[in-house]
């Protein structure tokens, strides 16, 4: 708005080819940021996501070695096993 107000040399500022060329730049540098935002935001939310699966995975496999450990040792080892699986 400001370049096609501000006048220089008689010319308003917008009707210049330099001021043209820069403001241009501007515009695709600050969509090409809006753009890596959106992907960054993306990743992000699909990161969050394997974490949260990777979690289930590790805490269902303590279990199922916590159960294994309990149905072959005696009741103090599968309590011990319980307990380091547990604060895993």
């Amino acid at each position: 708005k400001y370049s096609k107000e501000r006048m220089q040399f008689g010319k308003r500022l917008s009707q210049f080819q330099n001021t043209q060329f820069q403001i241009a730049d501007m515009k695709a540098k600050a969509d090409a940021a809006a753009q890596a935002e959106k992907l960054l935001e993306e990743a992000r939310r699909q990161a969050d996501a394997l974490v949260g699966e990777a979690r289930q995975k590790a805490a269902q496999e303590g279990e199922r070695l916590a159960a294994q450990a309990a149905a072959r040792m005696d009741g103090a080892a599968a309590l011990i096993v319980e307990r380091i699986v547990g604060a895993t």
